[in-house]
C-alpha cells in the first residue's frame, strides 16, 4: 500500500476546555506498513480565550505513548510529521481555559516511502 489518508478528528469536533487544560486523543491508527505519517490540525475558533496544542503521539503496544505538543494557531493549519513511526499513532489536542470550546479537525495521510 503506497498511502493512506488518516482522520484523526472530523471536521469540525467541537472540544471543550478547562482552566487545567482539558485533552483529547483521537482513535489511535495502525501505521507498521508506512515510513511516514504527515498531520494537518486546524482550530478554526477556540472561544473565551482559550489556548490549544496539538501533537502527534506514538505507541509500539498501545499502553505507552510518546510525543510533543505544539501551540495551535487558530486558523492557521498546523503541519505535523514523524518518521519511522511506531506501529500506532494518535493526535492529542489539549484545549486550556474555564469554558473555552474550539472548532477543530485534524488529518493526516500515511506514506510507505
Amino acid at each position: 500500500m503506497e498511502s493512506q489518508t488518516i482522520t484523526f478528528f472530523p471536521k469540525y469536533t467541537a472540544l471543550v476546555g478547562s482552566a487545567g487544560g482539558v485533552t483529547y486523543y483521537s482513535e489511535a491508527f495502525d501505521v507498521s506498513e508506512f515510513k511516514d505519517v504527515r498531520v494537518q490540525v486546524f482550530a478554526e475558533v477556540i472561544s473565551n480565550s482559550g489556548t490549544a496544542t496539538a501533537g502527534i503521539e506514538e505507541s509500539s503496544d498501545l499502553q505507552t505513548w510518546t510525543g510533543v505538543a505544539v501551540g495551535v494557531t487558530v486558523g492557521t493549519v498546523l503541519a505535523l510529521s514523524k518518521t519511522d513511526p511506531a506501529r500506532y499513532v494518535r493526535v492529542k489536542i489539549t484545549v486550556t481555559a474555564a469554558n473555552a470550546v474550539g472548532a477543530f479537525w485534524a488529518k493526516g495521510v500515511a506514506r510507505a516511502a
